[in-house]
């Protein structure tokens, strides 16, 4: 909490439980709750606190989302016992959190938009009741939903709220680490802005971002490269109208590098035995752009030329600071006749005195700071380049050629320029008239991962008139590139399994990637897959740039479940570890069938929505995913007591029906494709779905697919062959790809979303969004 303080945060936003505050009806010990003690030393601190009114309370709707008018009244009830126990020190109230979605919502009335307007009905006035300055604050949807915002606008959710507020998340839209300017900040945002303006009329109710970020686990972004998100997302977001924008989170939630819920925060996991906690480059860049922007006013976005040069003003103080950044790289010239001071992401500060009458700089993802009068800027070509290796080895310094290029006799450059980087000794870069010459720099070495900004300033030296100005350098180029910062070695895994007609083996594939321009030798591997592990006893010899491949046969593997591995490599130029979760899910052919089928009561999940799993009449079943030369077959037996079908085809995962998807490369890498489908018995007849459809094709009935589907009793027994090509594939795949299966239970048969819950063989399909890196490793077999 001091740090988020330092940082320079104004708000602070954190449940305020209602089950946990209201344990007796009419009861309300706020004391006993966390957010009393985190509230008073918000404000000690200087941060406004804001509260999250959820989630449910076992007094009211069986414990669940409260629905009921009953429940709804007792809610109300605890929004205006909440207004008024803090009053004159919380006035912000967030009415529910994602109550669109079944992350949080398991109530009987379901997610739509007329069912949250119904809550804020019930809230809205006994909150002001509580107090009069209260700040009502909702929908709070999981991202920007036009059908869902639409709906709530039509519903007149308006009039029930005095901010609207909405969590949006821009990480999964395209695929891992999508920028900002890709996601819904840019391409709904705004629209979103002026819609509510229009539905509020003459009332003022501003537009907050209530959770936005990006997660730093293995598969999405590296720390710098969220620390380059949080302040493009702040700005654009601003740009777009928003008043308040909350990060989340503050803190990471645990330590698996491949969960994505883990590394969402700020601040990393606190480490054993050591008492502070170490914030991640982002926690830095926040805290610069609030010191650059604060107390200043945002202007329009400055026409550099280029859709991908961006560059926003603030001016007030008597000065104006621009937010610069590029979604490539690109030189830019800034025309003054005025020095300017240049702030990078992290802070470092440098007054740049123009050389002929601008500033030349070099934008890319990570955004600086230029701060001093501007009569003009625009992008431009510049006679001083830099250049640096794509990628570059964790702990080693990074060589930079920085050229410059006099083959116009006309390019007005001094015969000797100055090179000079952070951490660097200068080094001189003499240039010729008619020629193009170089100069190296190295660049001190970096530990963190991934995207890294190297900057080099070419100054010469500028005359002056008096004693004070002579030899006084001047910028010529701030010259900035990035370079991808890995380790000397890399390991990466896979579960492989070969087979014939008469055997079938199990190997965890090991492959070891040298980064290094010389050799690598691998003087220890051990590994563990499950309850196997071992070491292997040769040396790895591993050629520079190169990749040496192992093969470990491996025996008693339980196959379907997850397995936890780990593989550890000691070399001379260090030691790494890889370790997540795999598993070995053989697709066995139709007509050769030897295995027996997945367990859906013993190797399944059950995942919570509105009810219960009572035992395996409620819902179990066996599952065999086996394949032909035309397509994959999910053959399940599903026992469940009830079953319900009144819903439309693309609507059918809210009810009994099951799920499954593919993705077409082993779960975790990245750039793969992810399809998905649904299949179930509706009262129109059986029905199979594309919800995810694979490049080229568009989400609906699922092409050449065959659905059989026979309910007999408390049984319901699905066979249903999709396509090789529906899947996204030319034909049976010899790889390892990803596989996961659910069944949905229905056990009330009530409008909107009325499942139970789930049983869930691999994650990922039912989550909110879909992870492919929780599914299965599943390999087609002999």
């Amino acid at each position: 909490m001091n740090s988020l303080a330092t940082i320079g945060y104004g708000h602070v936003r954190s449940d305020v439980n209602w089950s946990l505050i209201e344990k007796q009806p009419g009861v309300y010990n706020w004391a006993g709750y966390g957010f009393e003690a985190k509230s008073q030393q918000s404000l000690d601190l200087g941060m406004t606190p804001q509260g999250v009114l959820a989630y449910n309370n076992a007094n009211y709707d069986n414990g669940k989302t409260p629905s009921s008018a009953a429940g709804l009244a007792a809610f109300g009830q605890f929004g205006k016992a909440a207004a008024e126990h803090y009053k004159g020190k919380v006035r912000d109230f967030n009415i529910y959190n994602e109550f669109n979605g079944t992350g949080f919502n398991n109530g009987a009335c379901g997610t739509t938009a007329a069912c949250y307007v119904q809550m804020l009905q019930a809230m809205y006035g006994p909150i002001h009741e509580g107090n009069p300055d209260a700040n009502v604050i909702g929908p709070i949807p999981s991202t920007i939903d036009d059908n869902w915002n639409n709906a709530f606008f039509a519903a007149g959710g308006i009039n029930y709220i005095d901010t609207f507020a909405t969590n949006v998340y821009g990480y999964a839209l395209e695929g891992a680490n999508t920028p900002p300017e890709h996601t819904l900040l840019v391409s709904k945002l705004p629209a979103l802005v002026q819609q509510v303006k229009q539905a509020a009329g003459t009332r003022d109710v501003p537009v907050w971002i209530t959770e936005n970020g990006w997660p730093t686990y293995a598969a999405a972004s590296t720390e710098p490269q969220q620390a380059d998100n949080l302040v493009r997302a702040q700005v654009l977001a601003m740009a777009a109208g928003v008043d308040v924008f909350s990060w989340y989170s503050a803190m990471d939630d645990g330590k698996d590098p491949n969960n994505r819920e883990h590394h969402f925060g700020l601040f990393r996991q606190p480490v054993d035995g050591v008492a502070g906690v170490a914030p991640k480059p982002g926690a830095v860049t926040n805290a610069v752009l609030i010191r650059a922007v604060t107390g200043k006013t945002l202007g329009a976005r400055d026409d550099l030329g280029s859709a991908t040069a961006y560059s926003y003003p603030y001016t007030g103080g008597g000065s104006t600071t621009r937010v610069m950044w590029s979604t490539g790289s690109e030189t830019i010239a800034l025309h003054t006749t005025e020095p300017l001071i240049i702030t990078n992401e992290y802070g470092s500060t440098q007054t740049v005195n123009p050389t002929d009458g601008m500033v030349v700089l070099t934008l890319t993802g990570s955004p600086i700071y230029v701060t001093g009068n501007v009569d003009s800027l625009g992008v431009t070509q510049s006679a001083v380049t830099m250049k640096v290796a794509d990628r570059s080895i964790q702990g080693d310094t990074v060589l930079v050629t920085v050229t410059a290029d006099r083959s116009n006799r006309k390019t007005d450059l001094p015969n000797e320029l100055t090179l000079t980087a952070s951490g660097a000794q200068p080094v001189k870069l003499r240039t010729s008239p008619g020629k193009v010459t170089s100069a190296a720099i190295s660049i001190p070495a970096s530990t963190l991962l991934g995207q890294r900004t190297v900057s080099v300033d070419v100054t010469k030296v500028k005359p002056g008139k008096g004693d004070d100005d002579k030899h006084k350098p001047s910028l010529v180029a701030g010259l900035r590139t990035t370079t991808k910062v890995v380790k000397p070695f890399e390991i990466s895994i896979q579960p492989t399994i070969t087979s014939d007609a008469a055997s079938r083996n199990y190997f965890l594939d090991i492959a070891l990637k040298n980064n290094r321009g010389s050799d690598l030798t691998a003087t220890q591997v051990t590994y563990q897959v499950g309850p196997a592990s071992g070491t292997v006893s040769d040396r790895v010899y591993v050629a520079a740039s190169g990749t040496a491949s192992l093969r470990v046969p491996l025996s008693d593997i339980p196959l379907f479940d997850s397995l936890s591995y780990s593989v550890a490599v000691d070399s001379a130029s260090g030691s790494d570890v890889s370790s997540g979760s795999i598993s070995y899910a053989p697709i066995e052919p139709v007509d050769h069938q030897s295995l027996p089928a997945i367990n859906l009561a013993t190797q399944a999940t059950w995942v919570s929505i509105l009810g219960t799993r009572s035992g395996n009449s409620d819902l179990s079943g066996q599952l065999r995913i086996n394949y032909n030369n035309e397509g994959l077959v999910i053959d399940a037996t599903i026992t469940d007591d009830k079953h319900f079908g009144a819903r439309t085809p693309n609507t059918m995962w809210q009810t009994d029906s099951i799920q499954f998807s593919t993705y077409d490369r082993v779960p975790g890498q990245a750039g793969g494709q992810r399809v998905e489908f649904g299949a179930a018995l509706l009262d129109s007849g059986p029905s199979v779905y594309t919800f995810a459809a694979p490049a080229g094709q568009q989400a609906g009935p699922t092409p050449g697919a065959q659905a059989s589907i026979i309910q007999s009793g408390s049984i319901t027994h699905y066979v249903i062959s999709v396509p090789w090509a529906s899947l996204g594939f030319s034909g049976p795949p010899a790889h390892t790809i990803g596989m996961s299966f659910l069944v949905n239970d229905d056990d009330r048969g009530s409008t909107g979303d009325s499942r139970d819950g789930f049983l869930q063989w691999g994650s990922g399909v039912g989550t909110t969004p879909k992870d492919p890196t929780l599914f299965r490793d599943a390999q087609l077999v002999q």
